[in-house]
């Protein structure tokens, strides 16, 4: 039997074989009727969608971000309190910081 990797829509296409091969793979659950969240071409044109969530390992970003500081000529990013910021600091969000600067090795913001 061949694994089925397209739809078969019979609105456009008469032909019995596809018809056939497409109900026994949905029967036994292969190819593309593996997945229990399909959604025809058809309907997908008509609205219907399957609803996503983030995967497990996908952290979910918090209602409040910390906030870091980084100063005008450095490339760290470091708690208020620490003794290396200094007048020239700028708040930004820890998120963003993360991925533009480095953490301080003194106080491990």
């Amino acid at each position: 039997m061949p694994v089925v990797v397209a739809w078969h829509y019979v609105k456009y296409n008469e032909d019995t074989r596809l018809a056939t091969a497409q109900n026994a793979a949905r029967a036994a659950g292969l190819g593309i009727w593996q997945d229990a969240r399909r959604v025809t071409p058809w309907d997908y044109r008509n609205g219907q969608r399957i609803e996503t969530a983030l995967p497990a390992n996908v952290p979910s970003t918090p209602e409040t971000d910390a906030t870091v500081y980084v100063t005008n000529s450095g490339t760290k990013y470091l708690r208020k309190d620490c003794g290396y910021v200094d007048a020239s600091r700028t708040a930004i969000p820890a998120s963003r910081a993360v991925s533009a600067y480095e953490p301080c090795k003194v106080c491990k913001p």
